[in-house]
């Protein structure tokens, strides 16, 4: 192999190692580094993020307080279907 082949390889071997999760902390603070255990947490918290109930209902009453509103008119023009005429 060449110097420049072994240059990339040898690059390409720190990349990858940068982008490998080697800990992931558990909700309790423990540090999982089983790759089974690692699956599961990430799983889990990602399914707890992206639940149809709110966490802290709350919390995201005050989120969607601020909110503007778009005018009823505004969102029938904006649910009508794309078509290629130009406006």
């Amino acid at each position: 192999m060449d110097h420049g082949s072994c240059c990339f390889y040898a690059l390409e071997r720190r990349q990858r190692a940068k982008k490998y999760i080697t800990c992931l902390l558990a909700g309790d603070g423990t540090p999982l580094t089983d790759p089974g255990e690692m699956h599961w947490c990430a799983q889990a918290f990602y399914e707890e993020l992206f639940s149809l109930d709110p966490a802290n209902a709350e919390a995201s009453q005050t989120l969607w307080e601020g909110l503007l509103q778009v005018s009823v008119g505004d969102r029938d023009w904006l649910e009508t279907p794309l078509t290629l005429a130009k406006f």
